[in-house]
């Protein structure tokens, strides 16, 4: 895939971009705080009222929009009762506008009628990059299929990553692609640099398959 394909592929993909605690209240929320990354890895972000998208996960797609809400002053969220609007997604991410450039936010898989909680940080970020690049893939930029492949070359040598349905993006993946973002994240400027970082996280855990080790991640973040 030539570069200006695959750049047109990551700004669909990017637009779009935690398990979760659990309260069973009945109703299906999703609340939490985002977590201001230090002034060096985000230039000029805050998380003082910014709009959070909550967005479904597609296969071979961008995400689909659902719903909107603002941050308070301190980068809390809170999508309440929003279970009538999800059409039976559980696979879901949550992403802020927190600079004209930066997105930082997560991917979450729910447990219906209950208050989703979970907190955002860098490394939620990186996952929640991954979960997109897995699911959408490259079908917009005539490579339908294959997870982002001028940048996520596979570690197994092959030549394309098969998309994933966005039911696999669990929380037993989810915890894995955050546990292998974690061991980067504290080098991750944002936006510049989250790509880059996810396609690391997908390479070493084989799609969210396999734990990751800090030396995968180290060396292939590295040299990406």
């Amino acid at each position: 895939m030539s570069r200006s394909l695959w750049i047109l592929a990551a700004l669909a993909t990017m637009a779009a971009c935690g398990g979760s605690d659990h309260n069973h209240s009945g109703q299906t929320s999703l609340t939490g705080a985002l977590v201001l990354p230090p002034s060096q890895q985000c230039v000029g972000c805050t998380v003082n009222q910014v709009v959070v998208n909550l967005l479904g996960l597609n296969k071979d797609a961008p995400p689909t929009q659902i719903v909107q809400t603002l941050t308070d002053a301190q980068g809390s969220y809170n999508f309440s009762d929003v279970g009538g609007s999800l059409g039976g997604r559980e696979n879901l991410i949550v992403v802020a506008s927190i600079s004209q450039t930066a997105g930082l936010g997560g991917v979450e898989d729910i447990d219906p009628g209950t208050t989703n909680g979970k907190d955002f940080n860098v490394t939620t970020q990186v996952a929640c990059q991954a979960s997109v690049f897995l699911t959408a893939g490259t079908a917009g930029a005539g490579d339908p299929g294959c997870v982002v492949r001028s940048q996520c070359l596979p570690v197994d040598g092959s030549n394309c990553l098969p998309t994933q349905d966005p039911s696999q993006i669990d929380n037993a993946s989810i915890s894995r692609l955050e546990a292998a973002s974690s061991v980067v994240a504290g080098n991750v400027s944002l936006p510049r640099d989250v790509n880059r970082a996810a396609c690391a996280a997908i390479d070493c855990t084989l799609g969210g398959l396999a734990d990751a080790t800090s030396q995968c991640m180290t060396t292939t973040y590295g040299a990406s």
